[in-house]
């Protein structure tokens, strides 16, 4: 279970916030590294209407941080779409620092095999 927080002004239900649980923990379940999570559900205009209900959603996980926000018209939306754009965000950013690693590796093993070829030369 990834340990959260859900922030909001009253303007969320009950039942909007466990639809944000729900959808955070699915969307996520495939990260284990997560550190901190932070969903924020925020009515821009109140009661005015409009694209108005803001998702914002902040991770930081070993390698990085990501944040992500989405305004739609039903929190519903802004969720499932924030949520989607976040798991898709992550994935990005682990398949590169993965990639960065790898070189890093491959430069200290190139480093390594000259070094040892250098000292076999004398």
């Amino acid at each position: 279970m990834i340990p959260f927080e859900i922030r909001s002004r009253g303007c969320a239900t009950g039942e909007i916030r466990d639809y944000a649980k729900r959808r955070v923990c699915f969307a996520l379940d495939r990260f284990p590294d997560v550190r901190v999570l932070v969903v924020s559900l925020h009515d821009l205009n109140g009661p005015k209407g409009g694209i108005d209900k803001l998702c914002r959603i902040v991770v930081e996980f070993g390698v990085a941080s990501v944040v992500v926000e989405e305004a739609q018209v039903e929190w519903h939306a802004a969720i499932a779409l924030a949520t989607h754009r976040l798991s898709q965000k992550i994935a990005r950013e682990l398949k590169r620092a993965n990639r960065l690693s790898v070189r890093a590796m491959e430069r200290a093993r190139e480093k390594m095999s000259e070094e040892y070829d250098l000292e076999e030369a004398r």
